[in-house]
Order: structure tokens, then C-alpha cells, then sequence
């Protein structure tokens, strides 16, 4: 998110887990992987930079730096991602609820949000939940208040507006 801001002037919004959105399309996310037997993860990154356009099934919820307007390149944008990890890795080494607080402000779906979230990904088969956010726990999962009233915390799963 940090070096699209610095590089193109837009304002992504941060959808909880991984993903980076311009407007209701994703043009970013992170996938991570913790080794086993290991404290090490493995973290990727993909930005779409340069699409023009996108398949079917990935239209009407994809879009690119290009498509949105802008003209940056990948080099540029490396170079601005590399300090933006290297001060987030360092922060979230010192103060991890600086980190919960800085994904706060940059996500309109943590706090406040009507969403549903798709946990049958997540290895919880047919499990649709849904509700309006209410912010991160000191581990950084999602908590979700139901319509019954009842608080649920969200440990992986896709969440989508509702």
C-alpha cells in the first residue's frame, strides 16, 4: 500500500487479511507461508502494474495501476517497496501494535463494516459468516460482530462487503 501511495497518489484501502483494493477491485495482495518446524515465513507480493485487462472471471473484481490511470513502472515501484517492507518488518520486530494500528487506519473493513466472510477456503466447509467488524485482536485477526449479537473472531477466510 505504501508504494502505491508513494508512487502513483492513489489511496488504496487494505482488505483484511492480504489484499490491497482501488475502489471495490483488488490490485495488490500478500500471500505468506510459515515454514514448519520453523519460525520463518516466506511472504510474496504481487502488484498488477501494467494490465490492460483481465479474465472473465477475474473482471469485475481485478484491476491494475494502468487501468486505474497511472503510469508507473515496476522498477519504480520496487524501489518504493523495499524501504516500505523494511520499515513495517522492523516495527512489526519491535511494536506489533504499531502495525495493528497502522492496518487500522488504512482499512475501511476493520472497524464498522458490514461483511460476510467465506471461510469454506480456510478448511471449514459451507462456514458463511456474517456481520459488521469491530476491529483487530492483539494478534491481528479480524473480529466480527453477528447479528445476534455474538463476537466471533476470523482466523483466515475471504471477506467480501456486504
Amino acid at each position: 500500500r505504501e508504494a502505491i501511495v508513494a508512487t502513483t497518489g492513489l489511496a488504496p484501502d487494505l482488505r483484511w487479511p492480504n489484499d490491497v483494493m482501488l475502489g471495490a477491485k483488488k490490485c495488490a495482495g500478500i500471500l505468506a507461508h510459515m515454514e514448519t518446524g520453523s519460525s520463518a515465513v516466506i511472504a510474496g507480493i504481487g502488484i498488477n502494474v501494467h494490465h490492460t485487462n483481465f479474465p472473465p472471471e477475474l473482471a469485475d473484481i481485478a484491476t491494475s495501476l494502468a487501468l486505474e490511470g497511472t503510469h508507473a513502472t515496476r522498477e519504480v515501484l520496487l524501489v518504493a517497496l523495499a524501504p516500505a517492507v523494511d520499515a513495517f518488518g522492523a516495527l512489526a520486530a519491535t511494536d506489533s501494535g504499531a502495525i495493528l494500528d497502522s492496518f487500522t487506519r488504512a482499512s475501511s473493513y476493520v472497524q464498522g463494516r458490514r461483511v460476510c466472510v467465506d471461510q469454506d477456503g480456510a478448511g471449514q466447509h459451507d462456514a458463511m459468516v456474517a456481520g459488521v467488524t469491530c476491529g483487530l485482536d492483539p494478534s491481528g485477526f479480524l473480529r466480527l460482530r453477528q447479528d445476534n449479537g455474538m463476537e466471533v473472531t476470523i482466523l483466515a477466510g475471504g471477506v467480501r462487503p456486504v
